[in-house]
């Protein structure tokens, strides 16, 4: 929730209009534009089912993706599917049909080219040395390239009150860095830490900034790895840096 209320916070900051539980229910191209008439200068209009009107110069859709199989003939071998048109396979990557296997978008599990890759080396491992695959899909450093930019590695707070109840510690903070502070800009990095209190563990670490990407890629290795907050706290920061906040957060 606080990744998505800073992202929100900033668009607003560029004047960017947010419309929340929106519906389309048309998209048309209004006719070309006129040099003379100011009252039509957007190229589309979008209905929304609430009937309210959108003006727009560009419509970018984000409807999500599914797996395109249809033509491969996996009906007529049997292979089970999911709900959702993904396959469905076991620990090893294997279909319902024993001697196929499959990997990446199609199985349903993180949609994101580096798992792909990461299942692909663990099949082939397992194919030519018989080691049992294991791809650990719980801290899967994600990023999102908005402006501003934002990351995350391990839990988010809700799903860390889930499975550790109260016993957690959450890190917050929203500070503008030096080389935007010199430059005028109002721009606020977020950071945050999701500790687990009984064990000093982190196991949550999420940005909103320029470079969050960069830095989450790295801190993921130290979540992988188990670091604790104490850990954190005793590394030394990179000044002037942003990413020296993390170890200094308190």
């Amino acid at each position: 929730i606080d990744i998505r209320k800073k992202i929100k916070e900033e668009y607003i900051k560029r004047g960017v209009k947010i419309h929340f539980s929106k519906e389309v229910n048309s998209i048309k191209q209004n006719p070309p534009v006129d040099s003379s008439d100011k009252s039509n200068k957007f190229k589309y209009e979008i209905s929304t089912k609430t009937g309210d009107s959108i003006q727009s110069d560009l419509v970018m859709f984000a409807t999500g993706r599914k797996p395109n199989l249809d033509t491969l003939g996996l009906d007529k071998l049997k292979i089970e599917k999911n709900q959702d048109g993904t396959l469905i396979v076991d620990e090893f990557y294997r279909t319902s049909v024993k001697s196929i296997f499959a990997i990446g978008d199609v199985v349903g599990k993180k949609q994101l080219t580096p798992v792909a890759i990461a299942e692909g080396n663990v099949l082939t491992k397992y194919l030519t040395e018989g080691k049992k695959p294991f791809v650990n899909y719980k801290n899967i450093p994600t990023a999102i390239f908005s402006t501003p930019n934002s990351a995350s590695v391990g839990y988010t707070e809700d799903e860390a009150i889930i499975e550790f109840n109260k016993d957690l510690q959450i890190y917050k903070s929203q500070f503008k860095p030096m080389k935007q502070t010199l430059g005028g800009s109002q721009t606020k990095i977020f950071m945050k830490l999701i500790v687990v209190k009984s064990t000093n563990k982190v196991v949550g670490c999420h940005m909103v900034g320029d470079y969050a990407g960069e830095i989450i890629q790295g801190l993921a290795i130290a979540i992988q790895a188990g670091a604790t907050k104490k850990d954190f706290d005793n590394t030394i920061g990179i000044h002037p840096t942003a990413a020296e906040e993390f170890v200094t957060l308190k």
